[in-house]
């Protein structure tokens, strides 16, 4: 296994993303450009596609959604390997970042805890409205 050394000093990446993005970045630039027009031009050749092989609206916005949610998975890739191409700064920006890196985990923890939890609810009482439905009709 390659030891991939991250731009942060003595830091390992810790995730395959993170070694998919070292990997990424390492690439010289008509790679790069390549990937990027292969995946523009198949996004749109996908919806073109879709709209060619279905019939009723429901089923192209439903692939359209579902095409657009995963190219939307590849350009959080690429804005991912933006940021890890760039180093953190000299000691006086760290010592900034990582206040602001901890609250940003904070907030983000009680966010999900918050969303999760009315999800939650808002799927229950979904599932209750479903089951007492009138099935006369």
């Amino acid at each position: 296994m390659v030891n991939y050394q991250s731009s942060r000093k003595g830091k390992q990446y810790t995730s395959e993303i993170e070694r998919l993005v070292y990997v990424y970045n390492q690439m010289d630039w008509k790679a790069k450009k390549t990937i990027t027009y292969s995946l523009l031009l198949g996004y749109f050749s996908l919806l073109l596609i879709f709209r060619l092989c279905t019939s009723d609206f429901a089923t192209l916005a439903t692939a359209s959604a579902l095409v657009t949610s995963i190219y939307a998975l590849f350009f959080a890739f690429w804005l991912a390997a933006f940021v890890f191409r760039h180093d953190e700064g000299d000691a006086a920006m760290q010592s900034i970042a990582d206040p602001i890196r901890e609250g940003s985990e904070g907030f983000f923890a009680v966010q999900y805890g918050t969303i999760a939890k009315i999800s939650v609810l808002a799927a229950f009482l979904l599932f209750m409205l479903y089951i007492s439905r009138d099935d006369t009709v």
